[in-house]
């Protein structure tokens, strides 16, 4: 768990780099790490990774915002259609996008996380024990996910003290 933060950016290295095809990222700067291509959903999804009183749409936009931006204006019809778009992809049970974060069950805040990177279209994707705290079918979902991920290309990382 602390390699994964430390590659992500979130902790300082104590020695060594991290180099995302040809560019070397600066430890202590997540910005980097995500503008590289390197996405991280934390072991602790709800303390490190979710923003529990916000929405789904809130969760899944915010590493695209400059993406989603008009001058310094977010395109609200753009983050609904992106939120939207991973929330059926990635089957999330939920009456709206509109949806408060912390009402959802374990499994479907994981795919939040989820979303929020595969939005960012990353070129690694790192998962700590992403399938801890959900039920055995969202289990099985976000392991073809993963499966899924690694099908287009995208090279995952999973870090698990239960794999199947």
């Amino acid at each position: 768990s602390e390699l994964a933060l430390a590659l992500a950016g979130d902790q300082p290295l104590r020695s060594g780099t991290v180099t995302l095809d040809g560019r070397t990222l600066r430890s202590g700067h997540p910005g980097d790490a995500i503008r590289a291509g390197l996405g991280l959903a934390p072991e602790e999804r709800k303390a490190q990774a979710l923003f529990l009183h916000r929405s789904i749409r809130d969760n899944t936009s915010t590493v695209v915002l400059e993406r989603l931006r008009r001058f310094r204006f977010v395109k609200r019809t753009a983050e609904r259609q992106l939120a939207q778009e991973y929330t059926d992809r990635l089957r999330v049970r939920t009456p709206s996008i509109e949806h408060e974060v912390r009402k959802l069950s374990g499994g479907n805040q994981q795919k939040v996380v989820l979303a929020r990177w595969l939005a960012r279209k990353p070129k690694v994707l790192i998962l700590d024990e992403p399938t801890r705290g959900i039920d055995v079918g969202a289990k099985a979902e976000i392991y073809q996910i993963i499966a899924d991920l690694a099908t287009e290309g995208v090279a995952v990382l999973v870090i698990s003290s239960e794999l199947p």
